[in-house]
């Protein structure tokens, strides 16, 4: 479902433009950021991002991404 009036067509291959889904993620965090636009994400498989997450970036990355996006609510 596309929402214009959140993130118009002009931002969407600024938000794309990476090949790596992580950096894709970044980008529509800092835009929600920017633009004070609430954004809420449901991790389906959760042990597997844990775990991919645990093993590329560390333990330290994982409570930053845990704990930046819960205490942001």
């Amino acid at each position: 479902m596309s929402h214009p009036d959140l993130f118009p067509e002009s931002v969407i291959p600024e938000i794309l433009s990476s090949s790596k889904a992580t950096e894709k993620l970044d980008e529509l965090f800092f835009y929600a950021k920017r633009q004070g636009i609430p954004l809420y994400v449901l991790i389906d498989e959760y042990d597997n991002f844990a775990n991919t997450i645990l093993a590329q970036r560390g333990e330290a990355a994982y409570h930053e991404f845990t704990v930046v996006c819960y205490d942001n609510h």
